[in-house]
């Protein structure tokens, strides 16, 4: 996750969530109660509800999901083979200079469609 302030990244992840989310697919039944999650906020039900996710604007923190659940017992080999294989050298800012539209597979897999250049 990011160090420091996070106030740009965040209003820029505020800012798709309104714009795009007319592009969304509507949540199904099984995916609104599987995400209801019974700690969420109410706010974060108004934002489910609206937005297909609980997560966004002030609740927003970037992240880059990259397993899925591991048992206790995996965490540390796969800490270890990610920090192997990304090393140290992140750059510092990181700059975000394109958005990625992204669609789901039947299998729940996401793809790249197309990736947005952004500009100033």
């Amino acid at each position: 996750m990011p160090q420091g302030d996070t106030t740009a990244l965040g209003s820029l992840a505020a800012t798709a969530n309104v714009v795009l989310d007319a592009f969304r697919a509507p949540l199904s039944e099984a995916e609104l109660t599987r995400k209801n999650a019974p700690y969420l906020t109410d706010q974060q039900r108004i934002y489910l509800i609206n937005y297909g996710y609980p997560h966004i604007m002030e609740y927003f923190r970037f992240h880059i999901t990259l397993t899925g659940p591991l048992a206790p017992d995996q965490i540390t080999p796969v800490k270890t083979a990610l920090q192997h294989y990304l090393g140290t050298d992140i750059p510092t800012p990181l700059v975000i200079d394109s958005l990625t539209l992204c669609g789901e597979d039947t299998d729940g897999r996401f793809h790249e469609i197309e990736r947005f250049t952004l500009g100033e």
